[in-house]
This record gives structure tokens, sequence and C-alpha cells, in this order.
């Protein structure tokens, strides 16, 4: 799969020097808002969160599982509200990731299942997030996160399989090719998740490219060394750091093959064999909202160190692995998105142009991190 292939693949690919041309931000003034809304709602990371209101939203993720979806008639393995969530992004991937609009996209989904889950299930809250930098320093540290509390969190690991390296189902990507590790000693799971909230949930969809029904337990395969390699404190203050949107993006999706910190994130819960680890059905395992949670966090506070410049900063390939992501030689045809850029949504969300997703306290969007 692809983020197996990504993680664990011999080598990792640098970036090709093709020539591109990618946009750059200009000026520098106070962070603000243009119109902000009067009362966002404020995103919080899961160990912020009382216990009582980390219970409330681990039922509402629940109701959304046992409610009935509304993308059915597109998706065959859509069952419930969660489903289409999960469908949305396997049918979308080959067109989100290593792109230009690879974050814009993913706010806009992750603010649309905020909004079912209120609309739903009645949560009031915030999509929480997951700052790993504070679980990173060690190996046993990342496992005894308290976002893999069985009681206040999501469950634990999968127990310990061996050889797990291909269990995912084959794969149309163009990287189902390479050579996985067989056996990664690193690996401390593989089997279905045994404890917490989500032990009984059966993930309706994947693993791979396909929305078929394929009803089957949440697997998880924690890799607490490779969270190590790229999901530390220092990391995040070299995303930070980047002068301008395409050094930014590029520093979050990779600049080189697998090294990043939303692959560390996605590798790091899913291992070889976990949900997590597949670019398509990644959104079977909850914790999945939780990590992208935080990379938008990231995203908006380097929009706000320089907000009269980074409001309107994008950049980027419209095709996937076009320059500067060409891991496979030259690079495929491909424009540079604007902010007119419209991104697909499916039937949940619709179309949305890049520009509706610079702010996310503009638009239809009222929400802040803490």
């Amino acid at each position: 799969m692809l983020w197996d292939s990504l993680l664990y693949s011999a080598a990792l690919v640098v970036l090709g020097s093709a020539a591109g041309t990618l946009a750059r931000p200009a000026g520098s003034t106070e962070p603000r808002a243009d119109t902000p809304c009067a009362e966002p709602v404020v995103r919080k990371e899961w160990r912020a969160l009382s216990s009582e209101q980390q219970q409330s939203y681990i039922d509402a993720v629940k109701c959304m599982q046992s409610t009935s979806g509304k993308t059915a008639e597109l998706y065959s393995g859509v069952k419930s509200l969660y489903d289409d969530f999960q469908a949305l992004h396997i049918s979308q991937t080959d067109n989100i990731h290593w792109v230009g609009f690879f974050l814009p996209w993913h706010r806009y989904f992750l603010w649309l299942y905020e909004q079912e889950l209120k609309t739903a299930c009645k949560y009031t809250g915030g999509i929480p997030y997951w700052n790993w930098t504070l679980d990173a320093d060690t190996n046993a540290k990342f496992l005894s996160s308290p976002v893999f509390d069985t009681v206040h969190g999501f469950g634990g690991n999968g127990g310990y399989v061996r050889d797990t390296g291909r269990s995912h189902a084959a794969s149309s990507s163009k990287l189902s090719h390479i050579a996985m590790a067989s056996d990664d000693p690193s690996a401390t799971g593989g089997g279905c998740v045994a404890d917490g909230p989500f032990a009984d949930h059966q993930v309706s969809m994947g693993p791979g490219n396909s929305t078929a029904y394929n009803p089957h337990c949440l697997v998880r395969d924690i890799n607490p060394s490779f969270v190590r390699q790229m999901l530390g404190k220092a990391e995040s203050v070299q995303v930070l750091s980047q002068p301008d949107f395409w050094h930014f993006t590029r520093r979050i999706e990779g600049a080189t093959m697998g090294n990043s910190c939303h692959s560390a994130g996605h590798g790091g819960v899913g291992g070889r064999a976990g949900e997590m680890s597949n670019p398509y059905s990644s959104p079977g395992d909850p914790i999945f909202y939780l990590h992208h949670g935080v990379l938008d966090k990231l995203w908006n506070e380097w929009q706000r160190k320089d907000w009269d410049a980074r409001k309107a900063d994008i950049g980027g390939p419209d095709t996937q692995f076009a320059y500067p992501y060409n891991y496979f030689g030259a690079s495929p045809a491909y424009k540079n998105v604007t902010l007119d850029y419209e991104m697909n949504l499916g039937q949940i969300g619709g179309m949305k142009k890049i520009s509706q997703a610079m702010d996310t306290m503009g638009g239809e969007f009222c929400y802040t991190y803490e």
C-alpha cells in the first residue's frame, strides 16, 4: 500500500531537480483575520479535554458509526455516516495527496466531519487534535500516549502478528509493486484492536482503493521508532519556520518519499498492516481525524505568523506526483493551483475553491485552535 511503500521501501527517493514555479508570499504584518467570526469553536488537544469531554467526543463518533449514511447509492460499502467520510476519502485519494491543495482539501474534509458530529450526533465541541510532539520522546512514552488510553482514549495497539507486511488488499496504486519489509523489528502489533471503545468496530471499506462493502476489524500496528524520527518538537519547529507555502506544504507531505510528519503520523499508528497506514481507507481509524487536526493546526499557526501575506499564499501542482513531488522521474503534466482552483468534496461537500479554505475564521468556517 501507498503509506507502507513510502515508509518501508528500501531507500528514500530524493526529490528530483526539475525546475518548477510555485507561489511565494511577500510582505509581513501583524497576524489578523479580516472579518473574524464572533464565536469560534475552539479545537483542543486531546489531553486538554476533561474526561467528560473526551467521552462526549467518543460517544459522538460511535453515534456516527451507528447512524445510516447518506451516500450508499454512490458507494456500496457505506452503511453509516462515518462511512460517508471514509468513502469520500477513498474516492479522492489519488487526487488529494502530493498536490498543492492537500492541506485545503483536508481542512474542508475535517470541517464537514465536525459539522456532521454536531448536526447528527449533538456534539457541542470541536474536533480534538493530537499533539504527537508530547509523546514522541521515547518508544515507551508514545505507546502510553493518552490517545491510546483504553478508557479515556481510542484504545491501544493490535496484538502482535508476525509477517503482516502484505496483509493489505491489493491496490491499483503505482507504488503497490514496491516490496515491503515482511517482518519489521520495530513493529509492535498487526492484529485487531482488542481494547477501548473501538475494539468491536468493523471498518466497512478497504483496506485499499475500494468502496465495496468489506467489513473487517480495526487493525493497528504501532511503530514508535518511526514516530521518534519525524514527530518530535524539532520537526514542528522546522515546519513552522518555512518561508512560504510551497516549502511549508512540501515539509508536511515529504521532501523525500515517506519522510514527513504526515506519513509518520499515519505509519506510527498503522505500521505495516494497520488501517491508518492505508492511504485510501485510513479514515477507518478514528485517530485519523486527530492526526489531521494537528496538521491543520500547524498550517493555521504558520498562516497567522504573517497573515496578510499568507492568507492568500498557495501553490503546488494540481496533479499527484508532479513537481516538486516527482518521485518517479519526469514530472507528469501539471498546472500550479491558484485560489480559484476547485476541490472535489463529493456528495458531502460539493466543489469548493481553495480560497474558501484559507481562513479558519472566515467564510463557512468559524473555528480556532487552543
